[in-house]
C-alpha cells in the first residue's frame, strides 16, 4: 500500500480511469486502421513492462533460459518497432495489422489489413444485408455464436499460424474481409485464399492488390498448397483468380482453381 501512502487516492483514480479511457480510444483508433498511437505507446510499454517481455535469464544447471514472461527478448535496445507491435498486440488483445496500402484505382482511399475481432462482427453482418453481394458466401451464424468464434479464432488461429482471415480497412471503415484459411480436398490439407469486398469499393483494383501481398505474406508462412475456391456462377471472382495466376485444378471438382505452393516461392 505504499503507493496510496505516497499519492493522493482520488488522484490515482482519476489517473486510472484516465489511462483506461486512452487506451480505449487508443484500441478503437486500431480498428479503423490507425496504428500510429498504438506504434509510439507499444514500444515504450513493452521496455518498461517485465509482466510483458524480459530479458533472459540463465539457468546454468539445465543451459536453458526461464521467465514469467511470456516474452524473451535478448536486446530492448535493438527491439524492432514490427516486433514491439506484435508482442504488445498479442500480449493486450489488439488486433494485429498485417498490411497497409492505397487503392490502386483510387489513391484516395488508403487501406490497413488487420486481424479481425469480436467487435467487427456487427460490421461483417451489415455487409450481408447486401444480398445479391454475399451470395457466394457461408451463412452467418448468430451474432453471439459468430462474437464467440472470433474470441476463439485470435487465440487458436492468428496466435498458432499468424495468418487468418482479416478485416480490410479502407478509410477507417471495415469493407471486407480477405485472409487464408485451411480447408481440405480429400484427406490433404490446404490453404484457401478468400476475398470478399463491399460494392463500394469494388472495381478499385483493391482486391488484386491486397490479394497479391497476402500472396507474398504467405511465401515465408505456409508450406501447403494454396488454393481458391470458386462458384461457376461467380464470374468476377474466377477472374480475379486467374489474374492472381491460379490455374484450374484436375485434382478436384471444376469449380476449385489451385496454385501450389512452389509457385508462390518463384
Amino acid at each position: 500500500m505504499q503507493y496510496f501512502e505516497d499519492q493522493d487516492v482520488d488522484a490515482c483514480i482519476m489517473r486510472a480511469a484516465a489511462m483506461k479511457t486512452e487506451w480505449k480510444n487508443i484500441y478503437e483508433s486500431c480498428r479503423k486502421g490507425d496504428y500510429s498511437l498504438l506504434k509510439q505507446r507499444a514500444f515504450c510499454l513493452l521496455t518498461r513492462t517485465k509482466d510483458i517481455a524480459t530479458l533472459p535469464v540463465e539457468v546454468p544447471t539445465l543451459g536453458l533460459y526461464e521467465s514469467n514472461a511470456p516474452y524473451v527478448i535478448d536486446d530492448f535496445e535493438e527491439l524492432e518497432e514490427d516486433y514491439a507491435l506484435l508482442v504488445f498486440c498479442r500480449f493486450y488483445h489488439f488486433p494485429l495489422p498485417i498490411l497497409e496500402g492505397r487503392s490502386p484505382g483510387n489513391p484516395e482511399h488508403s487501406y490497413v489489413l488487420r486481424e479481425m475481432t469480436k467487435e467487427d462482427v456487427k460490421e461483417i453482418f451489415r455487409l450481408y444485408e447486401d444480398q445479391e453481394n454475399v451470395a457466394f458466401l457461408p451463412p452467418l451464424g448468430t451474432l453471439e455464436e459468430e462474437e464467440e468464434r472470433w474470441i476463439a479464432y485470435e487465440e487458436y488461429m492468428y496466435r498458432f499460424y499468424e495468418y487468418g482471415i482479416w478485416a480490410v480497412i479502407v478509410s477507417g471503415t471495415l469493407v471486407g474481409q480477405i485472409g487464408l484459411e485451411h480447408t481440405h480436398m480429400g484427406e490433404e490439407m490446404m490453404v484457401e485464399l478468400g476475398y470478399h469486398l463491399d460494392r463500394r469499393v469494388q472495381h478499385e483494383g483493391l482486391a488484386k492488390d491486397i490479394c497479391e501481398k497476402v500472396l507474398s505474406y504467405a511465401a515465408t508462412r505456409v508450406h501447403t498448397p494454396i488454393v481458391v475456391r470458386v462458384n461457376q456462377k461467380n464470374l468476377p471472382s474466377i477472374r480475379l483468380a486467374k489474374k492472381l495466376g491460379f490455374v484450374p485444378s484436375d485434382q478436384s471438382p471444376e469449380d476449385l482453381w489451385i496454385r501450389y505452393s512452389s509457385d508462390i516461392m518463384n
